[in-house]
């Protein structure tokens, strides 16, 4: 699926295809590319496609019938809803925009184009559980699924009856919880199949698994202001309460208060992405769980040993006193010594979050990872051993990477090249490559030149980045210049 844009920012008009597996936007300074990339996040995240599924904007309604078949219409009416809804509420929220701005409407469009026998191919599978655990085991018992079988474009609804879910139920599971209620919830799940429904055929369309992960330019604050951030989010959240209890006592004031309420809303909240980071760095530091914060979920424990060796350490947590909570630090490994991170290099710190990431937060497989300018702080070396990690991480993964960096284009542009040769293995070898599956026919390279965003042609030799070779070529002449005056000078007779 692509996605096309018009007049959002410095965007005149830019189309993204969603299908790749890797990701490279390249070109000047403001010129869109983090804007962009935030976008795709929202378009991306679970959270942002559940909100739209329960919200006025989501137009489809549902069918009593236990089966029917997908159409392009029905298709593209979710799809223009899905739009309407990310430039009337998300964009918004992106760009700060007060709520009476009608201007952004007016100017700024998205529309998906899609292939409908790409539809038709892949299989859908979701519906709705509950879980049921007790100290020995955990059981989920389904209330209805939903699914789509590969090659068809009929979906199929399957109800359990209320009595066939009760029995699944543990004997003592109403000694705590009332039957009726129970009774009500599971009814109100089931009357959201609809909703359900609409969120699964756009992850169909995505080919989305799991929730994406947006590491910012400015992430080297993230960690030492968690806290804080938290702290404002806090007290946002109160103050949002008291202007709705004030809304209710005082309805002669609504019409206001409403417009007082949304402008709040939209001026202090954090980018989505920064609160997620926020929130698993908050869990972090309360989880009690000392085997899990010293092994992580060991799921990419091969990237973890490559990323300490660039850091030359690894972030750890510990308690300052016996009663206080684990806090980030950085253990060194030839000194072995612990440091906070207030004292850790800037590369360190640079890059503390995607240590995070690799060792507690990431899936096994199926993740959207976006690393906006992965070379901040480091040594064009460091820069070569993080770019060959994180294309080593997108064999089962996604990948989003900007930069201003020279030195990461040409390392992605040679794998592309790579891809293409037979004796892979030994060029691999000798080099000190990794095995990736970077080829030019999941790569997407574009550049973002000023008022439109330019998709690379890849050919047999990968792309040329005519702006970064024009910039280097003029240092390089001036350079060549200047020694030959300077022979010159000292060679005056």
């Amino acid at each position: 699926m692509k996605l096309i844009v018009r007049n959002f920012g410095a965007i005149k008009r830019s189309t993204i295809d969603l299908s790749k597996k890797l990701y490279l936007f390249v070109g000047y300074n403001n010129t869109g590319k983090t804007y962009i990339t935030r976008l795709i996040y929202e378009i991306f995240n679970p959270e942002t496609l559940n909100d739209f599924s329960n919200s006025s904007y989501n137009k489809f309604e549902g069918t009593n019938a236990d089966k029917f078949s997908l159409s392009k219409e029905l298709i593209d009416t979710i799809l223009a809803n899905y739009s309407d809804y990310l430039k009337n509420v998300v964009v918004k929220r992106l760009l700060k925009s007060p709520p009476n701005n009608t201007h952004i409407n007016k100017e700024l469009q998205i529309e998906f184009k899609y292939n409908f026998n790409e539809v038709k191919k892949h299989k859908l599978k979701s519906g709705a559980s509950i879980g049921i655990s007790n100290p020995e085991t955990k059981t989920e018992i389904e209330i209805y699924n939903l699914q789509k079988k590969a090659n068809s474009l009929d979906i199929e609804i399957l109800h359990f009856k209320m009595d066939d879910i009760l029995a699944k139920l543990p004997n003592d599971f109403f000694d705590n919880v009332a039957k009726k209620k129970f009774e009500r919830e599971i009814t109100s799940v089931k009357g959201d199949v609809s909703k359900i429904f609409v969120s699964s055929l756009l992850n169909l369309l995505l080919q989305n698994k799991e929730k994406p992960f947006f590491l910012p330019s400015n992430r080297i604050s993230i960690l030492e202001n968690a806290e804080e951030l938290r702290r404002q989010e806090d007290k946002r959240r109160k103050e949002l309460s008291e202007f709705i209890l004030d809304l209710m006592e005082n309805q002669s004031k609504e019409r206001e208060l409403i417009s007082n309420l949304l402008a709040k809303k939209t001026e202090s909240e954090s980018p989505s992405f920064i609160a997620n980071i926020i929130n698993e760095i908050i869990k972090l530091r309360s989880n009690k769980d000392e085997d899990f914060l010293r092994n992580g979920t060991g799921f990419h424990k091969e990237l973890l040993e490559k990323l300490i060796n660039i850091l030359g350490g690894e972030i750890i947590y510990e308690k300052v006193a016996s009663i206080s909570s684990p806090v980030e630090k950085f253990k060194l490994n030839k000194l072995d010594k612990k440091l906070v991170l207030d004292l850790a290099s800037s590369s360190v710190n640079q890059l503390s979050t995607l240590f995070l990431y690799f060792k507690y937060w990431a899936k096994p497989e199926r993740n959207f990872l976006m690393v906006d300018e992965p070379e901040e702080n480091l040594h064009p070396e460091n820069q070569i051993l993080l770019i060959n990690l994180l294309l080593e991480f997108i064999t089962n993964n996604r990948l989003l990477i900007t930069t201003h960096s020279p030195l990461v284009a040409e390392i992605i542009n040679n794998y592309i090249i790579l891809s293409q040769l037979d004796d892979k293995g030994q060029i691999i070898e000798n080099n000190k490559l990794v095995n990736t599956d970077v080829s030019p026919d999941n790569t997407a390279i574009y550049f973002f030149q000023g008022d439109n965003v330019v998709e690379h042609k890849i050919e047999n030799y990968g792309t040329i980045f005519s702006s970064f070779k024009l910039a280097q070529e003029k240092v390089f002449s001036l350079g060549d210049n200047l020694s030959e005056l300077m022979y010159n000078q000292q060679n005056k007779i």
